[in-house]
């Protein structure tokens, strides 16, 4: 498993230094005023067209960016073939593959990722860990308050609080209470309930 481990960490580093390549050469023809739509500025067929639009450094740069991406895209189809060979060799390739919507190299980094499923006791908690969970987060989970920072509460969160002190407020109104509470307390009404 660790072989797959280091097969699709070499394949990820592949595909986001192509990544970064590519947006440095869009950024340097955007840097010329020059608009690049698409992946048309890519291609080997109209490599020339799109050198012919720059001149100086900015030409010379361009061309060893392209020189850059052609090798890294060389070099990202064997690493993929790679990393799905060793891949398909792990025993839960054929149920992770059975899944919608997971393709082979999403797959491949899952198996990575958890190296062995039995070691989670539910699918609840591997779910997560691999990263397939819902994710539910919001910027207004917190909030200021007198100048420190705090979790926001939830509006069934006064509700849970106000039942204790609507509790206590009846106790305090009504005469007699904490004597009533004794006698039911005393013919077992209230057993194991000590906070009472």
């Amino acid at each position: 498993m660790l072989n797959l481990k280091e097969l699709v960490r070499s394949y990820g580093n592949l595909v986001d230094d192509a990544t970064r390549i590519m947006q440095r050469i869009k950024a340097l023809f955007r840097a010329q005023a020059i608009p690049t739509k698409g992946p048309a500025i890519y291609r080997d067929t109209q490599r020339k067209e799109w050198l012919d639009k720059i001149e100086g450094g900015a030409r010379v740069r361009a061309a060893v960016l392209f020189r850059h991406l052609d090798l890294l895209l060389e070099l990202r189809a064997p690493a993929k073939a790679a990393m799905l060979a060793e891949a398909r060799r792990q025993p839960g390739w054929k149920v992770l593959r059975s899944i919608p919507y997971l393709g082979p190299v999403r797959v491949a980094q899952i198996m990575a990722i958890m190296r062995a499923p039995h070691r989670f006791r539910t699918k609840r908690n591997l779910w997560p860990y691999v990263g397939l969970a819902v994710v539910t987060r919001s910027s207004a989970d917190q909030e200021i308050v007198a100048g420190q920072m705090r979790k926001r509460q939830r509006p069934g969160d006064e509700s849970r609080a106000g039942r204790g002190r609507a509790g206590k407020a009846v106790q305090d109104s009504r005469p007699g209470f904490e004597e009533d509470l004794r006698v039911l307390r005393h013919e077992g009404h209230f057993r194991g309930w000590e906070g009472l």
